[in-house]
This record gives structure tokens, sequence and C-alpha cells, in this order.
């Protein structure tokens, strides 16, 4: 998903999101010619869990003192394995998903 940065700074959900996670009170996604400031990638497995997502962003604004622009790209890694997690809470979420539906 390509966001529209436009839309995304002028929503102050977005920006109170991206500030807290850079400790800073004025920072904004920034777009260039080339690519746009903030892309989401994600796949899911057939059963329609998230298998990964990855995000990439560009923003500019101050932190600790200093200005610029930064580039930053994220990805996380979903695991249903028994070893790395107890599905029961995600299944009971998938069936209250699943009853919302109806």
């Amino acid at each position: 998903m390509t966001i529209d940065t436009a839309v995304a700074n002028n929503d102050e959900a977005s920006l109170k999101m991206l500030r807290k996670a850079n400790s800073s009170d004025d920072c904004r996604w920034v777009s260039t010619d080339e690519s746009s400031g903030l892309m989401i990638v994600f796949r899911i497995w057939p059963n329609g869990l998230f298998r990964f997502f990855t995000v990439s962003e560009r923003w500019s604004g101050k932190i600790s003192g200093f200005s610029g622009e930064a580039d930053s790209v994220t990805t996380t890694n979903y695991s249903y394995s028994d070893v790395d997690c107890d599905m029961t809470e995600n299944l009971e979420m998938l069936e209250k998903a699943k009853q919302l539906k109806d």
C-alpha cells in the first residue's frame, strides 16, 4: 500500500503515532518525486493470518536537537508455531471476528 502522505500528514492520529515513535513533537512524512514517504507491504497466509509486514517511511522533523530527514524500514514477521506462541488468544480473536460477520 502506498499511503498518500498529504492525507497522513493531515490526520492527527497518524501524526501522533509518528511523533510518539520518534519521541518528537515535530515530525511529518515526506514524499519525493520518486517515492512515497510512507509505504506498507504485507503478506498473509492462505488462512488470512499475517505472515509479515514492512513499513518503509521517510520523515522530516526535529529530534533531540537535530533537524533533518530520515529513512526507516521496519519488518515484523509473525509466527504461529506452538514453539513461539500460545495460539489460544489468537484463535479466540479469530472466532470473535468471524462472529462479527454474521
